[in-house]
């Protein structure tokens, strides 16, 4: 193995590297074959090549949360949301797709920004939808602050650390027209939920939690900017709609996008909408919240049964269309839970829809209290 990585060129990020972050590793190798002079900006799982730290590595120096391994680096830990994705995985999948300049990422069930995040730094344009509006929020900030300088957060901004300011949320009747805010307001209302989920989690005064997170987004970001200006970093764009997914991706073109990674909500395990409640609802009444616990998908009805029926129903639909739109030959990447033969049902669906699987990795995810869950990542092909 030493030898192999002196021949190649390539330090592992990890001595310690899990069997699946080994054959990710693999897989994401097939973008040095084409782009050998540049592969140390891409690489996910490599601390150097050729004798290059590699952009990865530069980028997990830059904590935003000291303990999400893989995941609390640059803006993918400002937030907290269940069931996001691990962020270095990501990266990793990304570059098993090989694609080529200008290639377009869809995440339709974008949640947190992950894989919108990670499409950015790759230089990759990608688009995100969500129901949820935080996640939305959430997606928009995550990615749009990687681009901005610092210095209009620091400056002449005393009227939103006044938490009575934001009172005037109420005063919207769409959620649309909150998100095309300027980033800077929309960036002081992330920090105003943020608080919100403070308060009501763990119980922290939500003027010291609006403090506390400004003061380790603006460290974070500072010291991304030093690195930017150090490194060649271009970036791509994302576009991110709070929607029904279904609905919004009956407006893309067939064969139109370049590659879809996301992880399908579960069945009756998570309320996304239940858990970010409280941040919601400075934004939506009672009816337009029950109108988003009817759209979404996953959404827990009376019987199991019935739940189980719609969820299908719904995820058939999204799935024909996910085919319509991706191109030939080109992946589609679902990271499954291991929860109620989640793995063995989407198989069969994706089968039946026309897609080739190439390979399914088992991934082993160690929590913060050792406690051992898995997921699935199944590589599928439209052909």
């Amino acid at each position: 193995m030493k030898s192999n990585n002196v021949k190649n060129g390539f330090v592992p990020i990890s001595e310690n590297l899990t069997l699946f972050e080994k054959d990710l590793s693999k897989l994401e190798k097939i973008r040095y074959l084409d782009t050998p002079n540049s592969f140390y900006k891409e690489a996910a799982y490599s601390k150097k090549i050729d004798g290059k730290y590699t952009y990865y590595y530069l980028f997990s120096k830059i904590k935003s949360r000291d303990y999400i391994e893989g995941s609390g680096y640059l803006t993918h830990g400002f937030d907290f949301y269940q069931g996001s994705f691990h962020a270095q995985m990501i990266r990793g999948l990304i570059n098993s797709c090989n694609l080529e300049e200008n290639s377009i990422i869809l995440d339709p069930f974008c949640g947190c920004g992950t894989t919108l995040i990670e499409s950015k730094l790759l230089n990759f344009n990608s688009i995100g939808i969500d129901i949820n509006p935080i996640a939305c929020l959430n997606s928009k900030i995550k990615t749009e602050l990687l681009d901005i300088n610092t210095e209009i957060l620091k400056n002449n901004n005393e009227k939103f650390f006044d938490l009575t300011y934001y009172s005037f949320l109420k005063e919207f009747d769409n959620f649309f027209d909150i998100l095309n805010l300027d980033i800077r307001t929309l960036f002081f209302i992330f920090l105003y939920t943020r608080a919100i989920s403070d308060h009501y989690y763990i119980l922290k005064n939500m003027n010291k939690a609006f403090i506390d997170n400004y003061h380790n987004i603006i460290a974070t970001l500072l010291k991304f900017n030093i690195l930017k200006k150090s490194i060649d970093l271009p970036m791509g764009k994302t576009k991110i709609y709070h929607s029904d997914n279904l609905k919004r991706l009956h407006q893309f073109k067939s064969n139109s996008i370049d590659a879809i990674i996301t992880s399908p909500p579960y069945i009756d395990l998570i309320d996304y909408i239940s858990n970010d409640l409280n941040q919601i609802k400075i934004f939506l009444n009672e009816s337009q919240i029950k109108y988003l616990r009817l759209l979404s998908i996953g959404n827990k009805f009376s019987k199991f049964s019935q739940t189980e029926k719609i969820y299908w129903y719904k995820m058939e639909r999204v799935f024909y269309k996910i085919f319509d739109i991706l191109k030939p030959n080109h992946h589609f990447i679902l990271i499954i839970g291991d929860y109620k033969n989640m793995k063995e049902k989407f198989l069969k669906l994706s089968k039946k829809i026309g897609f080739k699987t190439e390979r399914v990795l088992l991934r082993k995810i160690i929590n913060k209290k050792d406690r051992i869950s898995y997921e699935h990542v199944l590589f599928l092909l439209k052909v």
